[in-house]
C-alpha cells in the first residue's frame, strides 16, 4: 500500500537590513500575513519590515518575487 506522506517544511525569512528601504510591498503581498512593519530602522535610515510569523511562511517566495530591492531570502530548513 502506498501512503501519501505530507511533510510540512520550516522556512527561514531574512531581510537585509541594508537592503531594504522600507517599501512595505512584502507587508502588502504576503498571503500568509508574515511580515509586520517594525521599529527597527535599517541601512536608509527607514523603519523595516519584520517577518513576525515566520511559521507561517510557506516558501512561496512572493515577498521575494515582489522585493525590488532584493533584501529578502528564503530559506528551507532541514
Amino acid at each position: 500500500m502506498i501512503q501519501n506522506k505530507v511533510t510540512k517544511y520550516k522556512f527561514s525569512v531574512i531581510i537585509d537590513q541594508d537592503l531594504c528601504k522600507g517599501c512595505e510591498i512584502c507587508v502588502e503581498k504576503c498571503p500568509f500575513k508574515v511580515f509586520e512593519m517594525s521599529n527597527i530602522v535599517g541601512g536608509y535610515g527607514v523603519p523595516i519590515p519584520q517577518a513576525i510569523r515566520e511559521d507561517k511562511c510557506t516558501g512561496c517566495n512572493v515577498c521575494v518575487i515582489f522585493c525590488p530591492d532584493m533584501a529578502i531570502t528564503i530559506k528551507k530548513e532541514a
